[in-house]
């Protein structure tokens, strides 16, 4: 047995100096590509000069450790442009609460020391890297011809996927007049500089380019392009025009018109601040055989989505943001509102904000009057909360057998047993209290017997 424990204690000195040999200090050379560990204690100096982008972690976290090889190879694109690094949320929760971290993993972009911003874009390589040449850009680009401006506008970049960004702003100046340019470049710059990890900016001067962009504008002007969509620009004054009245233009023109939902986009949309989403969900197939309900259904929706060609009032046009949804790729989505494919085209108004909806509206009802009633608040809302979980459950179950079925199964035998030790412990404890009861009677008797003799 001795020689056994002996054996086993050298095994266990072995591997953990081979450990020990193996891991490099956090500052190496080569720190500035690969992810480093930090802790309460360098943290504020290891992240004090440039980008840094940090994950906060928990080493139980199954989502930790999926991103943890993405997490790498980002760092090792971004070549030391951006330093990536990782804390141990659990391990060092002063820094957890500074940050204001919530879940696992925590992503968060940090500037010479200071927090610039908590990411929650997607999690995948490509994301996260475009997402760092982002954060790296000019937040308003100069363009001086207006074959850059259609390349800028119309062409994806190391940092922009056009058709999940699509969206430009363009600040068109006059370089005649230096000090008004100057002034209003300096606005929109600033709030360029807040919104650049999820907005384009671009700037110009040039004639040409200023006629191209809008030619029925006065200089300076702030507009939006879309592709395949009418120009639009701000409406007012941008010398007279504050920054939070500008920043509430850019806001409520931020999402594309009427494009087709992704995940991120749908969450983005359905959470967006005093704006409820109008979800125009079609059945894919429809659309390729040229069903005729279909067409017509989308042509409409999208002539009240756009605001020059809709019909609804101004309070209307304020309270809602439309987009399509296939109802092929998001079944179980629509199912949870009993919509099924065979209903389909359909209409579904969300307040994710509320957890409210607005009953789905069959595509043949005004849905323009229907509109009108809600923005008013005169139409009958239902609460969208946890009456889905059910069925959202059942989804998950079925997703994942066999393994849930397994799991199932475990939950059970582990409740059995605790019902069965409970049950165990409880009758265990009532034969002790009958014993004691007996041997309290019997020493009663014994007692009565001597007082009698």
């Amino acid at each position: 047995m001795l020689r056994v424990g002996t054996a086993f204690f050298f095994l266990v000195l072995v591997l953990a100096t081979t450990f020990l040999l193996h891991v490099e200090p956090a500052f190496s050379k080569d720190a500035v590509t690969e992810p480093i560990e930090l802790t309460s204690y360098d943290f504020a100096d290891g992240i004090s000069r440039g980008a840094w982008f940090v994950k906060f972690y928990a080493p139980w976290c199954g989502h930790c450790k999926k991103l943890a090889p993405k997490w790498a190879a980002v760092a090792q694109k971004m070549n030391g442009k951006v330093s990536f690094a990782k804390v141990d949320a659990t391990q060092y929760t002063d820094l957890k609460n500074k940050y204001e971290v919530g879940g696992f993993p925590s992503l968060v972009y940090f500037e010479d020391g200071g927090k610039i911003l908590t990411y929650q874009g997607p999690r995948d390589e490509e994301s996260l890297e475009m997402f760092c040449h982002k954060m790296l850009a000019s937040p308003l680009e100069e363009v001086e011809s207006v074959a850059e401006m259609k390349s800028k506008l119309l062409s994806s970049t190391p940092y922009r996927n056009i058709e999940k960004s699509p969206i430009t702003f363009v600040l068109g100046l006059d370089p005649s007049a230096s000090t008004t340019s100057a002034s209003v470049f300096d606005k929109i710059e600033k709030i360029a500089l807040e919104k650049r990890s999820s907005h384009f900016f671009l700037v110009t001067k040039q004639q040409d380019v200023l006629k191209y962009i809008c030619d029925s504008c006065s200089v300076p002007f702030l507009a939006r392009f879309e592709p395949e969509e009418e120009k639009m620009s701000f409406p007012a004054s941008l010398v007279d025009a504050d920054n939070k009245t500008i920043v509430s233009w850019i806001d409520r023109y931020t999402f594309p018109h009427f494009k087709s939902l992704d995940g991120l986009m749908f969450n983005s949309m359905a959470n967006a601040k005093d704006q409820l989403l109008v979800v125009c969900i079609f059945d894919p197939k429809k659309v390729k055989n040229k069903d005729q309900n279909t067409s017509a259904y989308l042509t409409a929706m999208g002539i009240l989505a756009r605001p020059e060609t809709t019909t609804l009032s101004k309070e209307a046009q304020q309270k809602f943001l439309f987009a399509k949804l296939d109802g092929e790729k998001f079944n179980a989505f629509i199912e949870d509102y009993y919509i099924g494919r065979e209903m389909l085209p359909r209409t579904l108004v969300l307040d994710n904000v509320g957890y409210l909806y607005y009953q789905d509206i069959n595509a043949e009802s005004d849905i323009g009057l229907y509109l009108e009633r809600i923005a008013k608040g005169d139409a009958v809302s239902y609460y969208d909360g946890m009456w889905k979980l059910p069925f959202r459950t059942y989804r998950k179950f079925q997703q994942y057998l066999p393994w849930s079925l397994l799991v199932l199964i475990l939950l059970l035998c582990f409740l059995a047993l605790l019902v069965y030790l409970i049950c165990w412990v409880e009758y265990d404890d009532f034969d002790e209290l009958e014993d004691e009861e007996e041997e309290h009677q019997q020493n009663q008797k014994a007692k009565e017997s001597k007082k009698n003799r």
